[in-house]
């Protein structure tokens, strides 16, 4: 690898790494967003975090944000538990990516019920 080549692979590195310390404070952004039922500036939040995600190399972050931000546009009133709920599925997800792993979302319980309510949104 050329040095150009290395020095922007550790530039990467050290911006993924940024990510991952910053996503627990996005994470503390969003939580009262959902108790006090603000779906506006919610969705908005889910937004940045579904372009950013992939942004830096973490798409499921932005898998998930896609499907929280339909939610939150569409239909968030019944499902406040559920934002609640993946919440701490990013939490998850930022632990797995610090110990570079990726955590399948599809063996997560919160995942599927996120993907079966926004499907359902989906086809209205």
């Amino acid at each position: 690898m050329s040095h150009s080549g290395q020095k922007f692979s550790q530039l990467l590195s050290e911006l993924k790494q940024d990510y991952l310390v910053a996503l627990p404070q996005k994470i503390s952004k969003i939580r009262p967003l959902i108790t006090d039922q603000n779906w506006v500036d919610l969705a908005e939040e889910y937004h940045k975090l579904k372009g950013t995600g992939k942004t830096y190399g973490f798409p499921e972050v932005s898998t998930l944000c896609e499907q929280l931000e339909l939610l939150a546009r569409k239909n968030p009133e019944p499902h406040q538990q559920l934002f609640n709920e993946t919440l701490d599925l990013l939490e998850k997800m930022r632990q797995s990516y610090a110990q570079g792993q990726i955590l399948d979302l599809k063996n997560e319980p919160t995942w599927l019920l996120l993907e079966k309510t926004t499907l359902a949104l989906k086809t209205k």
